[in-house]
């Protein structure tokens, strides 16, 4: 979307200060949106184009072990078929509370 945006002459960021958990939530991203100096342009997206490139983030509370390298390499194998480039990583973070948490 970011992209889309920019080609707009809007750009702006968005930044992950910290993960939610479900239910609990408490995440928080932090938007930074810069004044507009002009119309948005109109961008024509009628035409659907095939994705080049597809970079997959796994997230997860709880160090895989021995499991990591077998999990990224089956998320980026699902993709390749999807696109010229797939990218996959593994990023780990401790969970609140002892809770266990895997979603990509």
């Amino acid at each position: 979307v970011p992209p889309l945006f920019e080609r707009m002459g809007a750009p702006f960021s968005l930044t992950c200060q910290s993960r939610g958990f479900f239910p609990g939530g408490g995440g928080s991203v932090q938007l930074a949106v810069p004044r507009l100096r002009r119309a948005m342009r109109p961008i024509d997206l009628s035409s659907r184009g095939r994705p080049n490139i597809v970079h997959a983030v796994l997230h997860t509370t709880h160090q895989l072990g021995a499991e990591e390298d077998a999990a990224v390499e089956a998320v980026r194998s699902a993709m390749v078929s999807l696109v010229s480039e797939a990218r996959a990583e593994l990023s780990w973070e401790p969970s609140p509370q002892g809770r266990f948490k895997f979603w990509v």
